[in-house]
């Protein structure tokens, strides 16, 4: 019954890293694309704003 126990709370903890791991990607692409957005604008933007 121990062993049992010990694989259920490995699987959760599995899961739940797996979770963190996918939120911090999907995190760091949002950031580079944010990123990206800014960079285009700032060698984009009128010149008049300068």
């Amino acid at each position: 019954m121990i062993k049992g126990k010990h694989r259920k709370e490995s699987k959760v903890k599995k899961e739940s890293f797996m979770q963190g791991v996918l939120s911090l990607m999907v995190a760091q692409v949002l950031i580079k694309l944010l990123g990206l957005i800014y960079k285009w604008y700032l060698t984009n933007r009128p010149r008049f704003w300068r």
